[in-house]
């Protein structure tokens, strides 16, 4: 199966209006969503569908989980688990349920509340914890520049950073403290979050200089805690602390007591002001934002499930990223949506109501039929008969 396939999920149904069925679905390393995980830690063999959405509807703690039958030689399974970090959307982890050969033969379902999470996210322009950006200052136009950076100084104790033209460095941000669980990268950044910024597939971060007021790259050799902390603050109009980090947004950049700002020598100096406009009052250049490095997907007027680069999306009004006017999200399948997307328009079709037991109550009712047609076919040779 390609990489992308694993992505196109089958066309989700609706139950009780607020439940998002994703039937012959399953969700992404999913041996951090067992048993254990689960609303009372252990699963259920008990319990029909309904009964197993109903005990995560009974629960303060549960607002998704899956179900899976039809295993041979064995009860069902009903696993409402608990959410634990409700920041992440679990819709970014379903995928089919053939990525696990151990499923073959199964039905595997994943129930999702849609007023918890909503079905689908276009959230190309939100950054996200692991994502891949540059940095530029915005008043000297530079960006965090690659060349103090070679393999051969990964052990030196520590190395200047500084921002130039054409700079090209590549980073990611990280959580402090760190959080090493499976849905950090789902998780979105939000003004305030206490942060690092790490060169991917380094030990790299950022770090203040301890004896001057620069920075410097340093291996990560120590456990990062809130005094290595970066906070962003936002500068465009009509965003505040706590809502979710853009790639359309301006903002500044915090450490401690200190406000992050790009000198005359391209190098990054920390000023101990107290605000972003008493920095700029001094002619600071504390000014910075993000612009994406990765790929993105969208449905494009054909129904294809479409790439295309994060740094080539257009925001709307609405602040979405969009290409062509065609909002792009984050699913390389597109979540199989292009297939039941209405051409040219943000929404859906609409989705069929979920009935449990369908096939039961069809297969219930022949037995009604049957003997009925039996009997009047009996009636009709005795007739003909007589």
């Amino acid at each position: 199966m390609s990489s992308n396939n694993m992505y196109n999920i089958a066309k989700p149904l609706v139950k009780e209006k607020n439940w998002m069925i994703f039937p012959n679905t399953t969700l992404s390393q999913i041996n951090t969503m067992d048993c254990k995980d689960a609303i009372e830690g252990e699963c259920y063999t008990d319990k029909t569908f309904d009964q197993c959405i109903q005990s995560c509807k009974d629960s303060p703690e549960c607002n998704f989980g899956y179900y899976i039958s039809n295993i041979q030689g064995s009860n069902n399974i009903c696993v409402p688990l608990r959410d634990a970090n409700i920041d992440s959307n679990p819709v970014y982890r379903l995928r089919t349920q053939n990525i696990y050969s151990e499923m073959d033969g199964t039905d595997s379902k994943v129930f999702i509340d849609k007023t918890i999470y909503p079905f689908h996210p276009e959230q190309a322009n939100i950054v996200f914890f692991m994502d891949n950006f540059l940095i530029q200052n915005t008043e000297t136009k530079k960006f965090l520049e690659t060349s103090p950076i070679s393999h051969e100084e990964f052990d030196q104790m520590s190395t200047p950073v500084s921002f130039e033209e054409n700079g090209d460095l590549i980073v990611q941000a990280l959580h402090i403290p760190p959080d090493l669980s499976a849905d950090t990268q789902y998780v979105s950044i939000k003004y305030g979050n206490p942060i690092a910024f790490n060169i991917p597939n380094t030990t790299l971060v950022m770090r203040p200089n301890p004896s001057d007021n620069t920075m410097e790259w340093i291996s990560r050799s120590y456990v990062l805690s809130e005094p290595d902390a970066f906070y962003l603050k936002p500068l465009t109009p009509g965003r505040e602390m706590g809502d979710e980090v853009r790639y359309s947004d301006i903002f500044s950049i915090h450490s401690n007591v200190s406000i992050i700002t790009i000198d005359k020598g391209s190098g990054i100096e920390r000023l101990y002001y107290e605000s972003h406009s008493k920095a700029k009052d001094k002619g600071a250049n504390a000014t910075f934002r993000f612009i994406p490095k990765m790929k993105g997907w969208y449905c494009d007027n054909d129904a294809q499930c479409t790439e295309i680069p994060l740094e080539k999306m257009v925001i709307n009004d609405k602040g979405i990223g969009t290409y062509n006017g065609l909002a792009i999200g984050r699913n390389p399948g597109c979540w199989g949506v292009c297939k039941y997307k209405v051409k040219n328009q943000p929404h859906l079709k609409p989705l069929e109501e979920y009935k449990e037991d369908d096939g039961k109550r069809s297969f219930n009712a022949w037995y009604i039929i049957i003997p009925s047609i039996l009997v009047v076919v009996v009636v009709v040779i005795y007739l003909r008969k007589h």
